[in-house]
């Protein structure tokens, strides 16, 4: 089971582990959670404005085309460029859309930005459940945290 504690995500965050190729940001604190998938794209990518590189795709778009996660997540990049998907999670996103996702290691890293997602929701225990996937937890920053955040600003 690969879940990072709350502490341990910032220092991921600097030094990504490129075992893992899908990232499942989730928490109530979702600017948090933004925030943190832009900080990880922008070290698995070289150019996150570019399209060719990052490949943005809504949960709602998966209702429509099921399978079009599974075919961006294994096309490789034109003239060999690095590529991510950025996918926000959204309500109508069936479970089916990301089943295949888990089979095997996809070709491109996926950054999964999602809500706040009880233990027992299907997404978050099959990413917990893979060993090439990782869950990344976004909760409000606390009392002891704070000190640590003012640093960072």
């Amino acid at each position: 089971m690969a879940a990072l504690k709350s502490g341990d995500i910032e220092a991921f965050l600097r030094k990504p582990d490129r075992s893992y190729s899908i990232f499942l940001f989730y928490g109530p604190d979702a600017g948090l959670a933004h925030e943190r998938c832009r900080s990880l794209i922008a070290k698995l990518i070289d150019d996150p404005s570019d399209p060719f590189q990052l490949i943005r795709i809504d949960g709602d778009q998966l209702s429509s085309d099921p399978t079009k996660l599974q075919d961006e997540a294994n096309t490789v990049g034109l003239f060999g460029t690095k590529r991510a998907i950025s996918l926000r999670a959204g309500t109508k996103a069936n479970q089916s859309s990301f089943d295949l996702l888990f089979e095997a290691p996809p070709l491109c890293p996926i950054v999964i930005e999602a809500g706040d997602l009880a233990p027992r929701h299907a997404l978050r225990q099959a990413v917990e459940g893979c060993k090439f996937a990782i869950t990344l937890p976004c909760y409000a920053d606390e009392g002891r945290d704070l000190p640590r955040l003012i640093d960072d600003v």
